[in-house]
């Protein structure tokens, strides 16, 4: 069995996560859900609860046993950013744009958590935020796989199937960082355009 380390979730994703399924009419009580004989489901299903996009989370913590295929049980917790311990009860596959990421099953948790730096090393791709959208995109094809909403101030992904083609390419709206020296400086100096990033950096 995985026993795993604590994990912190930021105070201001927890209000504005609490925020959100208040408006969206879902009580925090009425999340109560308990490992059944879906717990080694592999069908890919709609979840629902939308996948909140968390930068700050090192694993997906996924409260809904439908989105985890090939689950095992696992030992440990994660730490909330009121001091309250959210039990993990297994570990398994999330299968998100036609590829697969390990995630945590919590089901005593009120949503859903996208991990940002699990999806991006999982599936070796870029995260790309907007102001109104957060974009998924393939590091070595530069195809998008995949595109979330902004909703009460958090990035919503609904639907985890990969996405359509765009009609214009993608790469040329948003350039792709040659190596990860020139990564960390676009993100120190608040991601500058390349050309910008150039220019400072020859």
């Amino acid at each position: 069995a995985l026993v795993a380390s604590s994990e912190f979730v930021r105070k201001a994703d927890l209000d504005a996560l609490i925020k959100t399924l208040k408006e969206s009419g879902n009580s925090i009580t009425s999340y109560s859900y308990h490992a059944s004989s879906s717990f080694n489901s592999n069908q890919l299903v709609k979840a629902s609860k939308p996948l909140i996009v968390d930068s700050g989370a090192s694993h997906h913590m996924i409260s809904d046993a439908k989105l985890i295929s090939n689950l095992k049980p696992a030992l440990g917790d994660v730490v909330i950013a009121n001091g309250d311990r959210i039990p993990i009860k297994g570990i398994g596959d999330l299968r998100l744009f036609d590829k697969e990421s390990k995630a945590l099953y919590m089901p005593s948790f009120t949503s859903n958590l996208l991990s940002v730096k699990r999806t991006t090393s999982d599936l070796n791709c870029y995260a790309i935020f907007g102001p109104n959208d957060v974009y998924f995109q393939d590091i070595e094809t530069s195809e998008m796989l995949g595109k979330g909403k902004a909703k009460n101030d958090l990035y919503v992904l609904e639907d985890t199937k990969k996405s359509l083609p765009l009609s214009c390419s993608f790469t040329s709206a948003i350039p792709v960082i040659a190596n990860a020296m020139d990564t960390m400086w676009h993100a120190r100096l608040g991601h500058p355009h390349s050309r910008a990033l150039k220019l400072m950096l020859p």
